[in-house]
Order: C-alpha cells, then structure tokens, then sequence
C-alpha cells in the first residue's frame, strides 16, 4: 500500500506541472484529480469536479456519445486511444476545438486501475490557420486583379503598336518602295529611298516583335485556365461572340 500511494503521489505530481490540461479519472469515470490547467482551461473548481462523473461537470458539458464509449472501453479492454477530435460549445468560454488522448493508469497492487485524459485545445490554432486562409484567399484575389489590370495595360500598348504604329510604318515602306522604282529619280537617290525602306522594314519588324513580347502572361501567373478564360471574354468582346468555356481535370496544367 505505501508503494501505491508513493506511486500515485508521483503521478499526481507530474499531472499538476504538465501544461497543458490533464484529468485522472476512476473505473466509473468520475474525476480523481485534474491539474491547475484543467481547472484553469475550462472554469471549473476542484470542489466541484472531483469524485463526480466527467460527464456532470457544469450541466453535462463534457457529455458526448462517442467520448463516453470510448473511455469506458479503456480499463476493461487494457485500450487507449489518440487525437480524438472534440467540437463543443461550453457554458462559459464558448466553441473550443479539442484534441483528446487516453491511456490507462495502473499501479502494482490495484486491480481496476485509472484514466489519464490529456486535453490539447486546438482553436486558437484552428482560428490563426482560418484566418491565414481568409488572408491568403483576399492575397489570391488582389493579385488576379493586378495582374489583369497589368494585362490589360500590355494589351492596349500591344494593340497600338500593331495595330496603329506598325499600320502607319507599312504604309510608308509602301510609299517609300514606289518612289524608289519611280525612273526619274536618280540613282544616289533610289539607294537613299532603298536604304531608309530597309530601316523603315527593320523598325516595323522590332516593333512586331515588342508587341508580341507584351503578350499576356495569364497562363504564366494564374494558370491556363484562367488564360483561356480571359481570352474567351476578349473574343467576346471584340467580335461579339457568345462563347460557353468549361474545363475538367485542368488544375495541374
């Protein structure tokens, strides 16, 4: 007996430096002992937990069908069980997400046995991890709009220099060939008119290739669906065509 009581006043001291919230529970699941944490964690006072059902604490706030089966499934079957996962509105401090581990206790000498019950609250974390979503969610969403102002922007400049600098460069090239090949120019003079049409040519190729260079980088930044989407409503904006897009399986391209 006295090494038993040894034994338990061991136990009971390393469930009272633990942090967080520990409870001992007897073979009829009423609570033994419970360290400061417990107490401290869910409001509760030693005198009015102790030697009572873990299920009558504060009006039955612990009460749930599946915790209850499996506790009284730990002594008789030598089990325990791990990372059980507790949502539950308590009286006094509100939702609280739990993560609940159980193991057996048992000392030289006593037949039954005792329950350790170890509470890790999860919903500080649960709210940080929600909230780091919600963020990266609004982040996602800021950075699409970015990028489609940014887009557009590079469509507009592209749009110009193909469509209007590039236009005004090829027609002068145009105008530029004709005087060339008119025979009352003098030769110095038709070199001259060919030369300046070769760098005319040259210009109007390096603004092509800018303009295609300003091409967007939808697929790049936010994948090839939301490219083909993007295009689909440039296409509809530009020769008024309705066009139904739909994708499957497209997220890994």
């Amino acid at each position: 007996m006295r090494e038993t009581k040894r034994a338990r006043d061991y136990a009971s001291a390393i469930v009272q430096t633990v942090r967080e919230p520990l409870v001992v529970l007897d073979p009829s699941l009423c609570v033994v002992t419970a360290n400061r944490s417990f107490y401290s964690t869910f409001q509760v006072l030693p005198q009015d937990a102790e030697k009572r059902s873990i299920f009558a604490l504060a009006k039955g706030q612990w009460e749930n069908p599946e915790l209850r089966k499996l506790l009284q499934r730990i002594l008789p079957g030598n089990t325990h069980f791990n990372d059980f996962r507790l949502i539950h509105v308590f009286p006094k401090i509100g939702r609280r997400v739990l993560m609940l581990n159980a193991r057996r206790l048992q000392w030289e000498g006593e037949a039954a046995g005792l329950i350790l019950l170890a509470i890790e609250d999860l919903t500080d974390r649960e709210q940080t991890t929600a909230a780091l979503q919600r963020a990266e969610e609004r982040l996602r969403g800021l950075t699409a709009g970015l990028i489609t102002a940014q887009e557009e922007e590079r469509r507009r400049i592209s749009r110009e220099l193909h469509d209007d600098l590039n236009q005004r460069l090829a027609m002068l090239t145009v105008e530029l060939e004709r005087l060339e090949r008119d025979p009352i120019q003098s030769v110095e003079l038709r070199r001259q008119l060919a030369s300046l049409r070769t760098q005319t040519e040259r210009i109007s190729d390096d603004i092509r290739r800018t303009a295609h260079r300003l091409h967007p980088s939808l697929v790049e930044h936010l994948g090839l669906p939301a490219a083909l989407r993007s295009l689909c409503n440039d296409f509809l904006k530009q020769e008024k065509v309705r066009i139904e897009y739909r994708q499957r399986n497209a997220d890994g391209l």
